[in-house]
């Protein structure tokens, strides 16, 4: 519908409605290299569905390769195998400060994929809004990894500084983060993950958060609220969050709530078996593996609140772990 070239701003305010179309071929809007996109309260992008995207980065409402600052209004109802909602390329930017991103999937086609209400290749500032109700669901087969990220999958940066990140789900083969997938830079230092889902036939994990086994990547937990979320998996855990650090990936929490599971409490986070039965052991705040060597596993099932320092560094071998971890 709309193509912001470079040199330009565009300014969406007024109660607008962009509807898009079923089995559409690209992104309702996209957002060139310089370009600027500013989305004020009243706006709606919803309706676009184009699964068969062929650039490889999605985007069933947006594609950002420039400058995206929301504001208010929504993005819903899109679908993509990529970044149902939004899709942000290697140069482009999201700043979020108000909206709300809602009811948009991905298809999760592949590996890499996923991110039903963003996809971050560059990168996203979380300050205020809502990303919620999105979905990843993956149809592969169990044994092949198969992205997530029901909320948000980032592959660039992504820092989180208020906001809520709710009631997201994942779904697929290995399947992680049913929340937030972190496949680059996450950093929290405030803001809510809360009552999101995975839910994988074969490994996977991390109902709130969960980490890609690549190498390289970091998550930060510095401040905010991670509860009632839960995984559902064949072999892993992660109510809470979901780590593998085997390949050289980092995780540091020096404040925020973690929370473990208490029954009857629904603030707990919660790992359950294919067969819905409790485990123990398998990190119901968080849980922590390296992929290389079983022998280096830590985790809580018990609430981590915000004195609780702790971090895991796989960059080293053998890795190298601190703070009061319950296994």
């Amino acid at each position: 519908m709309f193509t912001v070239g470079s040199g330009i701003t565009l300014i969406l305010e007024d109660n607008l409605e962009l509807l898009g179309r079923n089995n559409n071929t690209a992104s309702l809007i996209t957002i060139n290299s310089g370009g600027t996109l500013i989305m004020n309260h009243g706006i709606k992008i919803t309706g676009n569905r184009a699964p068969a995207i062929n650039s490889g980065i999605g985007g069933g409402g947006l594609h950002v390769e420039g400058t995206f600052i929301m504001k208010g209004g929504e993005i819903s109802n899109n679908n993509s195998y990529s970044g149902g909602g939004v899709s942000v390329g290697s140069s482009g930017t999201l700043t979020m400060t108000g909206g709300k991103i809602f009811n948009n999937n991905a298809s999760g086609r592949s590996g890499r994929d996923g991110g039903g209400g963003v996809y971050v290749q560059g990168s996203f500032t979380m300050d205020n809004g809502e990303i919620f109700n999105n979905s990843v669901t993956s149809s592969v087969s169990a044994n092949v990894y198969s992205g997530g990220g029901g909320g948000v999958l980032v592959n660039g940066t992504f820092t989180m500084n208020d906001g809520k990140i709710n009631n997201n789900s994942a779904s697929g083969g290995i399947t992680l983060g049913g929340g937030v997938l972190v496949g680059g830079t996450f950093t929290m230092n405030g803001g809510e993950i809360s009552y999101n889902s995975v839910s994988s036939r074969n490994g996977g994990g991390g109902g709130g958060i969960g980490f890609d086994n690549s190498q390289g990547r970091t998550l930060t937990i510095n401040g905010g609220l991670i509860s009632g979320n839960s995984s559902s998996s064949g072999s892993n855990g992660g109510g809470g969050v979901y780590i593998e650090v085997g390949r050289g990936n980092i995780f540091i929490k020096t404040g925020g709530i973690i929370y473990g599971y208490i029954d009857g409490d629904t603030n707990s986070n919660i790992v359950r078996n294919s067969s819905g039965n409790i485990l123990q052991n398998r990190g119901h705040a968080i849980h922590v593996s390296d992929t290389y060597n079983s022998l280096y596993v830590s985790g809580k099932d018990s609430t981590s609140e915000p004195n609780d320092n702790l971090s895991f560094n796989g960059t080293v071998k053998p890795p190298i772990w601190s703070g009061n971890w319950d296994y």
